[in-house]
């Protein structure tokens, strides 16, 4: 038969605080059990804990020929402790525990519903009255009445609810006196009810033993009130047939999947839908309550474990695990360790273990660190050591910051780049990429080009060409360096050509002179306004002295009456202004 392959950690998961408990966000595959003879066909997962919490994985598998015919079938059990299988029970394809008792229930296409004892493999109950193949049973879940009632669906259509309370008290005492297995009982029949149109594909008690799903191919879910199976509500909207269907185990409500992609949330008092689960790319086989009743885990067609939140609908997480669509999902109540059990028609049966403390762990561990390093930056640039925080930025993965930090240094671009010399020449392959991304980014604004080329000059200065090819996605990082490179240089030299025509334009229009030869021109003023004063004066002094040789000659030639005429002339000037 099937044996384990090892443990194995592929995927983590971490969680959120409630007031429920801690909420699933991932889940890890950490045993994987397969065969590759093997075709896991209507597998039904169980797990379940004994007296000492040994944790067991029961489940059921068809082994196919070379010519696809099913050759035999057997239901086997595997310890988690032991790692290989314990029991096998033929004839028999799906299977559940009733909680609290170490009993199998099985059905089968031989038309019958047994009860096996796990310990031994023997059958303590069979009980007959479907004309057609079981495919689907459950264990009643109240504890109140220890799992009194068995419910079977088949192909025929028929629900029937089977009274266990004798194979259960049978199995209680030999159990306590460690006597043999009781001799075969046959169960009778509780009530019996023509439930669908369709097969039955799953049933469901609800938490208080006071309701009964099941879901069929007929695209309807139906409730049936208990112990005589009298109809309650016809749940309709499915547009395919319905896989599974689970009781939420907090509130009054009840979850389907179907092979239309969907899951619907329904109102166990009025039967209305409430929610709709949309993100499946195929059907959905099997559905699950998680962490007391807050989330949901789903398995569908497509091989994809979805893990959903029940308030908002949001799909949360989604997982692979199989290559081929899964059949069968279930959880397990155990207090020392919580699993999740996935079997599909791959030939695996995955289990996935809880690692939610430790991942929570890590990540307050890596929260922490941040936080240290972010409070080390400020420092640092508090103090003036530049060279400590452009490390620090770098290694906190903020570019932003880092940008900052050069920009701030107060030596320029010569003292940022021995900075980064001391910082690129320590990085491995992939922070050498991060650098190199940095720059290319960087690169593509005209504001942050000159720290890019810093820093893309403080990268070849501390690598070789062949430690810089090496990187991953180096040309791709190169080309986008180049080009943005290529467009800074053409865009410098049109600036350059631009300052030449300005500054002829400006000397020929006189309108903005450079400061030299403003002060020039102010003297070469000066210096003309001075030369300008002297001629007038000379010219005055030239003017005063004609006048004064004009009047020697008249003197010199009339005589003293000139003179008196000139002095009569002043003596009537003086008059007119008021003298004598």
């Amino acid at each position: 038969m099937c044996g384990p392959q090892g443990y194995r950690a592929v995927l983590g998961y971490s969680t959120t605080t409630t007031r429920y408990g801690s909420l699933l966000s991932g889940i890890s595959p950490c045993t994987p059990l397969q065969r590759q003879a093997l075709y896991l066909c209507g597998i039904y997962v169980v797990i379940s804990s004994g007296p000492a919490h040994v944790l067991q994985i029961v489940y059921c598998l068809s082994i196919l020929s070379s010519s696809s015919r099913p050759a035999s079938r057997r239901c086997t059990m595997f310890k988690l402790a032991a790692n290989g299988a314990t029991k096998c029970c033929t004839a028999h394809h799906t299977a559940l525990l009733p909680p609290g008792v170490e009993l199998l229930a099985s059905g089968s296409k031989d038309c019958e519903v047994r009860i096996w004892d796990p310990a031994t493999g023997s059958c303590l109950a069979a009980a007959a009255g479907h004309v057609a193949a079981v495919t689907a049973v459950a264990w009643s879940k109240s504890k109140a009445k220890g799992g009194k009632y068995l419910a079977s669906g088949g192909a025929d259509k028929l629900l029937k609810l089977w009274d266990t309370s004798k194979v259960l008290a049978a199995a209680a005492v030999a159990a306590s006196e460690g006597e043999e297995a009781p001799a075969l009982q046959q169960l009778s029949t509780a009530a019996a009810v023509a439930a669908h149109d369709k097969d039955i594909n799953a049933l469901a008690f609800s938490p208080n033993a006071a309701l009964l799903a099941t879901a069929s191919q007929d695209r309807t879910v139906k409730l049936w009130r208990l112990p005589n199976l009298v109809l309650v509500h016809t749940l309709r909207g499915h547009k395919r047939g319905v896989w599974d269907v689970a009781f939420s185990p907090v509130d009054q409500v009840v979850l389907t999947c179907s092979g239309d992609k969907l899951l619907k949330l329904w109102s166990v008092s009025e039967g209305t839908c409430l929610r709709t689960f949309e993100g499946h790319t195929a059907g959905v086989i099997r559905t699950h309550w998680l962490t007391a009743g807050t989330q949901v885990l789903s398995a569908g067609a497509d091989g994809l474990l979805k893990l959903w939140d029940a308030r908002s609908g949001a799909n949360t997480a989604t997982f692979e695990g199989h290559e081929d669509r899964v059949w069968g999902l279930t959880t397990s109540d155990s207090p020392a360790e919580a699993l999740v059990a996935t079997g599909g028609g791959d030939s695996r049966v995955v289990i996935w273990r809880d690692v939610t403390a430790v991942k929570t762990a890590e990540a307050e561990a890596v929260e922490e660190g941040l936080v240290v390093k972010q409070q080390e930056l400020s420092n640092a640039l508090a103090d003036g050591d530049y060279a400590t925080a452009a490390r620090l930025a770098f290694q906190l993965r903020h570019p932003g910051r880092l940008l900052g930090v050069l920009r701030r240094h107060p030596g320029g671009a010569a003292a940022a780049l021995t900075a980064l010399q001391g910082l690129v020449g320590q990085l491995d392959e992939g922070e050498l990429a991060t650098a190199l991304n940095y720059c290319r980014e960087w690169n593509t604004n005209t504001r942050n080009a000159p720290l890019a080329q810093v820093l893309l000059q403080a990268v070849l200065k501390t690598h070789t060409p062949q430690q810089i090819l090496a990187v991953q996605g180096a040309r791709e990082l190169i080309d986008g360096l180049l080009a943005y490179s290529q467009r800074h240089a053409a865009r410098i030299e049109r600036l350059m050509r631009a300052t030449f025509l300005l500054d002829y334009t400006l000397a020929a229009s006189r309108v903005l002179l450079p400061e030299e030869t403003v002060r020039d021109q102010q003297q070469e003023r000066q210096e003309q306004e001075t030369e300008g004063l002297t001629t007038q004066q000379q010219q005055q002094q030239h003017g005063l002295a004609q006048q004064q040789q004009q009047q020697q000659q008249r003197i010199a030639v009339h005589g003293g009456d000139d003179l008196e005429d000139d002095f009569g002339d002043v003596g009537n000037v003086l008059r007119m202004n008021g003298h004598s």
